[in-house]
């Protein structure tokens, strides 16, 4: 990933995406709004995680991609 948007130009941030849904047709828009899309996505999912998990009367865990790494170095390690 980080190779990828190191090489992108503005032109290609500029470029116009068409894509289809399953439930809601089709949608144009730049590269630069999709990858802001991405990281909020997955934010809006870790929320909705927690929100479950709390429900149920449990505590959440840690749902953070950097705990994620810390815990896999640490297994790698051991």
């Amino acid at each position: 990933m980080v190779t990828f948007v190191a090489g992108l130009t503005q032109a290609d941030l500029d470029r116009v995406l068409e894509y289809k849904t399953i439930n809601f047709g089709t949608y144009k828009n730049p590269l630069w709004q999709s990858l802001q899309h991405l990281a909020n996505h997955g934010t809006y999912h870790r929320g909705q995680v927690a929100t479950i998990i709390r429900q149920h009367g449990a505590k959440p865990i840690a749902t953070d991609l950097m705990h994620f790494y810390r815990e896999r170095a640490v297994a790698a390690s051991a």
